[in-house]
């Protein structure tokens, strides 16, 4: 996981957006006050808007040492295709421990009355594939030195 963050890329990438979407919300605020001038100055400097990105940042540093821990710095999947796609098995082995994991977020969402946690933690218990479509694609290109 550390010779290839791309999971923490992946994560980055979202947050990413959903810092975006809060400076528009910032902006809209601002507008609608009528201190766009005074925004717009210091956009990327504002205090507000480097403090939600240096918390998710950190949070999603946190977050992502915890699950490397857990996974002893390894993700391994097992990935089988056809002429339809490609699915992608987590291995059984991989599994257990954010099983676990899950089944104490479904437990954590059942004590806090919160159905969306419940559900977060019932979805990630029992998911251990995903399919990507070849529908789409129009061009492949093997890697003959990977094989």
């Amino acid at each position: 996981m550390l010779k290839n963050p791309i999971i923490l890329f992946t994560i980055w990438q979202a947050l990413g957006i959903s810092i975006l979407i809060m400076a528009l919300i910032l902006f809209l605020i601002e507008l609608f006050d009528g201190n766009v001038k005074n925004w717009i100055d210091g956009f990327l400097l504002t205090p507000e808007l480097l403090i939600i990105a240096g918390v998710i940042l950190l949070l999603s540093l946190i977050g992502y040492a915890i699950v490397a821990i857990m996974y002893g710095w390894k993700y391994m999947v097992l990935f089988e295709m056809d002429e339809n796609g490609i699915v992608h098995n987590q291995m059984q082995k991989e599994f257990k421990k954010p099983e676990a994991m899950s089944w104490l977020t479904i437990m954590a969402g059942v004590v806090a009355g919160n159905p969306t946690t419940m559900g977060a933690g019932i979805l990630s218990a029992t998911k251990t594939a995903s399919s990507s479509s070849f529908k789409n694609v129009k061009k492949l290109s093997p890697k003959r030195d990977c094989i």
